[in-house]
């Protein structure tokens, strides 16, 4: 059969298949609008970060309005349990009209508040920390966002293991601030909305760019404020305290010196070769003990052949054995 035969067979079957189906019925009244509603609902939900699913239309029924349009919400996938890293006195949660307290290896689940006492750090995943001074309120939200709602929040997207965590966002009564792989603390008054920026960059609802390492906004009802901020000193002190303790068992001593300086603000300097080299040959063994990062050095350099010193925001590490050139 040539083209042009096949062609008329088949617009043959087709016109009769047409005939033997029908004129289409019209949609009931109200259809349209329900319809439009749905899919309204559907922009909505989209904006507030969830995830929804038509179920039992296709491309062609939405243009020819048919009768139903379903739409489910659905939570994203996998929100991981948040785990107590560290704390830095008593903390407790409210969840499903239940208080209880948070010790260290505590899981938080999706919904729960969380009321810091002198500090707490929640591990996310086996990536990132998020970290909140004394006396703050964050809620964990069914979308996976982070609600602040009083005292400062520090987040840090790269966990102990050197995994980075998902981007995390943090609402705040003065908009939302979303990371970009980074390091930054978000602090709350009564008028204001101040997000300082260690690592990395951070994009704050309400601001005319992203904010870069070393940049601070101010928020308020009187608009935005910029400035220059330091990424060592006191400022940062109560972060650094509740950093989740690194695994140092079985670790270099070069894998730890770079936490302790990237945890501090500092950068890392070996003043001679042989001074990297030991760091990367020479292994760990035990744990970290309660403190700052910064202030474990003198615990655990000293069993080893290298000391410390910080000088201009830069850790510098030197040989201190005895070796020979020849």
């Amino acid at each position: 059969m040539d083209a042009d035969n096949r062609n008329h067979s088949e617009d043959e079957a087709l016109a009769a298949l047409l005939a033997r189906v029908g004129p289409r019925t019209a949609p009931p009244v109200g259809a349209r609008a329900r319809i439009e509603a749905a899919l309204l609902a559907r922009q909505a939900a989209l904006r507030r970060g969830w995830r929804l699913r038509a179920v039992g239309w296709s491309g062609a029924a939405l243009a020819a309005s048919l009768l139903l349009a379903v739409v489910q919400l659905q939570p994203p996938a996998h929100l991981p349990t948040l785990i107590v890293a560290s704390a830095d006195g008593a903390s407790f949660l409210r969840s499903d009209g239940t208080t209880r307290s948070l010790p260290v290896g505590a899981a938080v689940t999706v919904g729960a508040t969380i009321h810091a006492g002198a500090g707490v750090a929640l591990g996310i995943g086996d990536g990132g920390s998020l970290r909140l001074a004394g006396e703050s309120v964050v809620r964990y939200l069914p979308d996976g966002a982070f609600e602040l709602a009083a005292g400062a929040a520090y987040y840090d997207s790269l966990g102990p293991s050197g995994r980075r965590d998902r981007a995390i966002e943090l609402r705040t009564p003065f908009g939302a601030v979303r990371d970009i792989g980074t390091q930054y603390e978000a602090r709350l008054t009564e008028a204001a909305l101040r997000v300082r920026v260690r690592e990395g960059r951070v994009e704050v609802e309400g601001a005319s760019e992203a904010l870069s390492a070393g940049a601070e906004l101010m928020l308020d009802a009187g608009g935005a404020r910029y400035a220059q901020i330091a990424l060592t000193g006191e400022d940062w002190a109560w972060a650094e305290r509740l950093a989740p303790p690194l695994p140092i068992d079985g670790a270099t001593v070069d894998t730890y010196l770079r936490w302790v300086a990237r945890e501090s603000g500092l950068s890392l300097r070996y003043t001679s070769a042989i001074a990297g080299t030991s760091a990367r040959a020479t292994l760990l063994r035990g744990t970290l003990p309660p403190l700052a990062p910064v202030a474990t050095l003198d615990a655990i350099l000293p069993a080893t052949d290298l000391e410390h010193s910080i000088e201009s925001s830069e850790l510098r590490i030197a040989y201190a054995g005895s070796y020979s050139d020849h």
